[in-house]
Order: C-alpha cells, then structure tokens, then sequence
C-alpha cells in the first residue's frame, strides 16, 4: 500500500450523525424530597423549577428513579422514615389527646399523665442549673513574724460556702477602697 492511496481525514472532529442531547439537571433537593415523601411529587417538581409537562416526561426517566430508590433506601436503612411517620402520628394524634384530656369527664390522672408527657414533649421541664467545674483548688500561705494567714479556695460545690476559722476563702475576704 502506498501512501498515495489513503483518504484524506481532516483534522476536524468526525461527524457522525448523531447529536447528544441536553443532560436534565435534577436538584439533589429535588432527589431527597422525592424520596422522603413528605409532599406530592407534582408540588417538588414545581418548587424546583419544572413545568408540570416536563415533570410528566421527567417521571420516567430512568437516572432520577435510580437516584431516588438509592436516596430512599438509604433513608430507610438510617430509620429517618420510621421516625418521620412516628412524629407525624404523634403530631396527628396530639390534638385528639389535648381535647380528650380537657374533657370533664377524664380521670385526674389521666390528664396529669397528659400533662406530663406535654411538659416533657415540649421541653417545657425545668432546666438544672451546671456549675462550672473548678479545679483543685490552691492554698497561700503568709507568715508575718507572729501571726499567719492561710488563703485557701476550693473547688465549686453544692453547698454553700461556709468559712472556717484557719482557712479564709479568697471570695470572701471584705474590699476596702485604696486611700492614697
């Protein structure tokens, strides 16, 4: 074969025929509202910016069912379905409970089981107080020729500080104004 007999390929790109189509760009938002389930689909689809005539050829794309039967699968496997549908009942449920427990024919206790639980549902119980935790604390002493004195502090406790007659606490010794 000689060289002569070759065709002539241009250095520009092979034209085949075929032209690629626009990728969709599908919101990862849209991928988890989908799989939650929480809305209709037709109401994700629009938040996220599609027609509903796209959204109708959008449905059987293959690529997004894959996407949202992963995202769902994943879901499920972390319990997060099994806990939104817990505290959708519960949140379903709540208003029953309130008007059947206002009722005046219910049992004292059982409205204060009711009460019980919506102080603890609602976070409304009182919070404890956390105190610093101190460190172990220091002792000073000063000799003066014939008198000492000891300044010691201790670490943070529940009790109320009570001073002791060889150990004074630095926080409770009196302030006096310097005069000059």
């Amino acid at each position: 074969m000689v060289n002569d007999e070759l065709p002539d390929i241009p250095d520009d790109p092979l034209e085949y025929g075929w032209t690629p189509k626009a990728i969709t760009q599908i919101p990862a938002e849209m991928v988890v509202a989908l799989a939650q389930g929480l809305e209709e689909p037709d109401d994700i689809a629009l938040r996220c910016g599609f027609t509903p005539e796209q959204w109708k050829s959008l449905q059987n794309y293959k690529p997004l069912q894959v996407a949202v039967a992963a995202k769902k699968a994943e879901l499920e496997k972390d319990g997060w379905i099994v806990r939104q549908k817990a505290a959708m009942g519960a949140d379903m449920l709540l208003d029953q409970v309130i008007v059947q427990a206002m009722n005046n024919e219910t049992s004292l206790g059982a409205k204060l089981e009711v009460f019980k639980t919506l102080v603890k549902v609602g976070n409304l119980e009182p919070k404890e107080e956390k105190q610093a935790q101190a460190g172990p604390g220091f002792q000073i002493s000063i000799n003066l020729g014939d008198h000492s004195v000891q300044l010691a502090t201790t670490p943070a406790q529940n009790t109320p500080r009570t001073p002791h007659a060889d150990v004074i606490d630095v926080l409770d010794l009196p302030v006096y104004p310097r005069v000059s």
